[in-house]
């Protein structure tokens, strides 16, 4: 009986413990994301189909990574990497989310803004009130997401 009980135990806690592994929010295998430019390159619309969200009330946000940037005549290509954040969104109830977003990047004067490739998607959950923030290393380049109420359970190439 004894031998039983730890067994019992240790299955519960194993399968406990796998429930909270799979139960963050993740892009369906059954359906990769996609991320379409636009003809003029300064915006990209991004579909997904999302699994496995917490609840109807945490919010997920769905973040591209791409090389983006601000041209004009004089300078054309002043390029670097930008996230470009959309959301919060949240489950139907029952884990899913239905993800169709259009990102567009934006520059001060007459510059023309694009982004370009390579292109990454990302999920967020965040604490209900927080949302994700990002920095970037002036000296590397690469963004940081620096909120730490915000977890990421998914990434994608795209």
């Amino acid at each position: 009986m004894r031998r039983f009980l730890i067994f019992a135990v240790a299955a519960v806690t194993a399968l406990t413990l796998a429930g909270v592994a799979w139960g963050a929010a993740q892009f369906n295998n059954g359906h990769p994301p996609s991320c379409t430019p636009t003809t003029t390159s300064s915006s990209v619309t991004c579909t997904a189909f999302i699994t496995g969200a917490s609840s109807s009330s945490t919010p997920v946000y769905v973040v591209l990574v791409a090389a983006a940037g601000c041209s004009n005549s004089g300078n054309p290509d002043i390029q670097g990497q930008r996230a470009f954040s959309a959301g919060p969104v949240f489950s139907d109830g029952s884990g899913n989310i239905n993800f169709s977003h259009t990102y567009t990047g934006t520059c001060p004067g007459n510059q023309t803004a694009f982004i370009g490739t390579p292109r990454t998607l990302q999920i967020y959950e965040c604490s209900p009130g927080q949302a994700p923030r990002f920095q970037v290393d002036k000296k590397t380049g690469q963004i940081t997401q620096t909120n730490s109420n915000c977890t990421l359970t998914d990434s994608a190439s795209v």
